[in-house]
This record gives C-alpha cells, structure tokens and sequence, in this order.
C-alpha cells in the first residue's frame, strides 16, 4: 500500500477487509445510488494508477460506529458515510472473481473471495460476507453471488462458503447494473490485454485506493462528524500551490511581492485561463519522465531548489507558449509559422490525448532555440498525427500511451526525427498501429458519428479538396440517409442495412446548421439538388453530383473510397513493420 497521508487511520481496502472485520450498511440507510458517472470517475483513477501516473489515490474519509460484539465473531464496522466508494471496490473484487474463475483461474478467484468478500471461518454467523449492503439492495446483492458461482469452477464452492443476508427488495436496480458495468470492463480488459491486467486492476482496487477509517466513540456524533467532514469549501489547486511557493520565497518583503505579482505573476496567470491548473503535469513529466500526479509538487519544488521567485516563473514561462498551441488557445500557433501552425492545428482538432503534451512541449521549445530543424518537427508532427488518427478511426482508446510519450524525447536521444519517433513507436508492440486492411475494415464498418475524431475526419476531406479554410463556426454532420428509419427511405435501404449503415462515415457529409434542418429526413430524391447547389461545402456539392442515388450500394461504394483516402492520407512509414500489427 502507497500511503497519501501519515495517519496511521490511513487504510486500504485490503486492509479493511483482510482482517476480521464486517463492514455493515445500516439496514435502511439509502441504497446503493452511484451511476455509470461516478464509476467511469473511479476507473480513470484506478486506470491513471495502473499506468504509473499515480502512485495511489485517497478517497477521504470512511466513517463507521463499531458496537460492542462477542470477541469471537468478526467485529461489525457499521458504515454512516463511505458506503457508495467501499460498495464499488466490493463489487470489482467481485466481478474480478468472475472474470478469474471464467478464464480458468478458479484458485485465484478462490483466493480474493476468501481474502476480502466473506469471512471464511465465521461458521457460526447467518451471514458471513464482509460486506452487507441496506436492505433495498440485498435482492440485487444475492443476484451478483449467484453471477459469481455460476462461474468456472466456482459453482461447487462459493454457494457453500458464502452465506448472503436476507434479501428482500427489487433484484435489479443500481447495484446490479453497476456490477454489470464493471464486469464488461474488466472482460474487455483481460480480452484485449490479457490475466495480467486483471490482477494489475485488483492490486490497484485492493491497495491503491486508500482512505482514513474514522472510528467513533459515540453513534450520536455521526452527524456532526458527517457535516465537518463534508462542510463545502473551494479545494486547493496545483496551481494555489505552485503560487504559494512563488510568493514564500519573496518573504516578509510586501513591496517586492506587489511588484512581483503585478508585473511577473498576473501577466504569466492570463495567459492559461482555464488551462492553468492542467498545465503543471506535462511541465513536471518533461524534468522527471516518471513522475506520477502525486508526486508531481515535490518534484517541481527540486527543480526549482535555489532559484528566486522570478527565476521559477520564467522556468515555467519557457513552455507556456508550447502548452498553450498544443491545447488550441487562439493566436499561440501562430508562432511556428504557417507549416507547424497548421500541423499543430490538426491535433488540436483531433483533440489529441493529453499524454502527449510532455513531448510535445519539449519538441516546440527546442525548435523556437532552432536546436531542431522544421523539417524534422514536421516529421515528428506528421507520424503523431498518422498514429493518432488511424487509431482513433479504429476506435482504440487512448489509454496507455504516457508512458510511451514519457520516454519518447530520451529515446530519441533529444533530437527527434519522423524515423525515430515511428521506430519507437513500433517497438512498442502492446501499442496498436492499425494496418491499412484494419483501417479499410473500421472505415466500412464501424459507426463513426459520435466518435471524437468524426468532425477532424471530415473537416480533413473538405480540405484534400482545396478548401483551405473551410466554416469551422457553421459546420454541423448530415446523415445523408436520415438517422431514422422513416418512410421516405424504405425503397432505398432494408431497416437491417439502414441500422448498420447509418453512421458510417460515407453516410456523414459537412452542411451547415441551417442546411441539416431543412433537408432533414427529406428522400434523397429532394435532398440532392440542394446539396449539389447551395451547400458552403466543397464536399457536400462534390457529393450531390457524383451520386444519383443513394443506397446500401452507394455507401459500400463510398466506404472504399473513403478508406483508401485515409489510409494514403495518413500512411505508416516505409520500412515501419507496425504496418503488419
């Protein structure tokens, strides 16, 4: 366990639930409440920690009332507030158990549920599981064992180890649909990564995830504790922080620190807005590649050991101008000139994964010190872009990638070219750079609208065109054949075709707002000549000409089109061997 604070209250959920404890939701306290929301927060954590991002995360305060019990019998920890964040790890020990014992591991299964679920030598107890929701949830929480039993090898052992509460109330709801939720996930997960990232995801669960156990005295000051605990106020910034220390080594000296504030600090502050806060991590991970969030202040604090207050803003200075283009504020590119400023601009658009930013960053310093030519910033440019977009084509998620781009700069030995950056990248052979037939297969057949990199793709295409500067402000997505299956296209397309095909990306062309509402759901008959003669978009016109018709014909047929677009567009250099991932 990697603790946050030096209280020895400090736990993790393994700690909690290794011991010969319960851990009891009073009987009507509210049910389990937390939604797909709250645990998609939860993962981000869980995921930020399994990447070496973080070391662990503190979950606050877990307070509980222990009444007196027999010394032989686990000790009942009765939960008044913590309940939502100790269910949630109860439920991914469990679903893991699932996982586990379907994937042929039954002993590890095994080993988890007798660890951190049930109290295994409690024979004397109804109930023996070491977590015991309300009342409301006990039904669904009955349902969730028997998901678990009916698991690998599990059937024969779990049904006579685990003795569950009394269950009364609805047998679906929340806490089933959360349970759900976390099992598809961590499926996914051992799926496409294998066991190992299983047991990576537990070991955060059990022991990453930490928070203060607060006994108390008197059940009666429950609330009071409750409302101190949870008083509102405005949290602490990295930022808060890294003024804090700015201003700490001015001293006692008032007049120095107006001066300082007013004609160093306000001017550096504005230029980030919003952005400030998120500008630290990148900045830290280029002067320690391995630096996770929480050590992320002490580590700048070594940085900057001996330098003066000024001297730590214009440390931070030199790469507000990098930060501040990679993330889209309006006029930063323009520095780079119109090359570099266009590329940049088309990363921003694919709204490129922050992961990359410390890379970034560092390669856009070097070239403002002309330590890096423009052709070889280009490069770089052009290999991110091509990686980044064929995954995001293909739906890969981009987690994963810090620690690649941690270590990019040093693996290029602090000058990066196109060759090396797509060597290292090729190395990396749990890192997926889809080849031309996984682009060509995704450009057919998976729905593109709703994705992030919907709008880049069809912002670039307008472009391939000769369109320089297309109308960013105006530009929404028409499904040229209508999202709805309607009457009016029943002669063009099968229901079955039509739910398939909808969303492709030959369905998608650019028009703008006021254009999408008056075609609508028009037969394509009535929606062309519009299209072909007063669309704003090269594209759209283009589109309304070259196709009479429109059906699952047409769309296959533009499908290939579109893919062998891409894939030249957004190549694999030669002689990369990533071409056959």
């Amino acid at each position: 366990m990697s603790k946050i604070t030096d209280n020895s209250n400090e736990l993790s959920f393994h700690q909690l639930t290794s011991t010969s404890s319960m851990l009891l939701i009073p009987l009507f306290q509210r049910p389990y409440v937390w939604t797909k929301k709250q645990l998609d927060r939860m993962i981000h954590e869980i995921e930020a920690i399994a990447e070496k991002e973080d070391d662990s995360r503190f979950l606050g305060a877990v307070i509980a009332v222990t009444r007196p019990t027999n010394p032989s019998q686990p000790t009942p920890h009765e939960i008044v507030d913590g309940q939502q964040r100790l269910i949630t790890m109860y439920l991914f020990l469990m679903a893991a158990s699932q996982v586990a014992a379907r994937e042929g591991q039954a002993d590890y299964a095994r080993g988890l549920i007798s660890t951190n679920l049930i109290v295994d030598w409690a024979q004397e107890l109804p109930s023996n599981t070491k977590l015991q929701p309300s009342i409301g949830d006990r039904k669904q929480f009955s349902e969730i064992f028997k998901k678990v039993s009916n698991a690998g090898d599990l059937a024969d052992w779990l049904p006579v180890k685990a003795r569950l509460p009394y269950s009364e109330g609805d047998d679906n709801g929340p806490l089933l649909k959360q349970f759900d939720r976390i099992h598809k996930y961590l499926l996914k997960k051992v799926e496409s990564h294998g066991f190992e990232e299983l047991s990576k995801i537990v070991e955060v669960v059990r022991n990453r995830l930490t928070f203060v156990f607060i006994l108390l005295k008197d059940p009666g000051s429950a609330t009071t504790v409750f409302e101190g605990l949870n008083d509102p106020g405005v949290p602490i910034s990295v930022g808060d922080l890294v003024k804090n220390e700015v201003f700490a080594r001015v001293g006692y000296n008032e007049k120095e620190a107006k001066i300082l504030h007013e004609h160093s600090w306000i001017p550096f502050r504005k230029k980030f807005g919003n952005k400030f806060d998120d500008f630290f991590f990148p900045f830290c991970v280029i002067y320690k590649s391995n630096a996770s969030r929480t050590e992320m202040f002490g580590e700048l604090r070594k940085v900057w050991e001996g330098l003066s207050s000024k001297e730590i803003i214009a440390n931070l200075d030199q790469f507000s101008t990098p930060y501040l283009s990679i993330t889209g504020v309006f006029g930063a590119q323009e520095k780079y000139g119109k090359e570099v400023g266009q590329s940049i601009n088309r990363l921003v658009e694919l709204k490129h994964p922050s992961s990359t930013h410390p890379f970034l960053m560092r390669l856009l310093k070097e070239y403002e010190n002309s330590t890096i030519s423009k052709s070889d910033v280009l490069g770089c440019l052009d290999v991110l872009e091509s990686f980044l977009v064929r995954r995001a084509i293909c739906g890969i998620e981009p987690t994963g990638l810090l620690g690649l781009f941690r270590t990019m700069w040093s693996l290029c030995e602090g000058h990066p070219t196109r060759e090396k950056v797509a060597e290292i990248i090729n190395k990396r052979l749990t890192i997926e750079w889809p080849s031309d037939d996984r682009v060509l297969k995704a450009v057919s057949g998976r729905p593109l609208y709703g994705s992030s990199v919907a709008r880049f793709l069809i912002l670039e295409h307008e472009r391939s065109q000769g369109v320089e500067k297309p109308a960013l402000d105006e530009l929404t997505i028409e499904h040229v054949m209508p999202r709805k299956y309607c009457d009016t296209w029943v002669h063009s397309i099968s229901k079955e075709s039509h739910s398939k095909m909808k969303d492709l990306w030959a369905n998608l062309i650019p028009l703008s707002q006021t254009m999408n509402e008056h075609v609508d759901q028009a037969p394509y008959v009535e929606k062309r000549p519009y299209i072909e003669n007063e669309s704003m978009y090269l594209t759209a016109r283009n589109f309304g000409k070259e196709y009479d018709e429109w059906n699952e014909v047409k769309i296959a047929e533009r499908s290939e089109i579109l893919g062998q677009w891409a894939i030249g567009r957004w190549v694999i250099p030669p002689n990369n061997s990533s071409a056959q991932k």
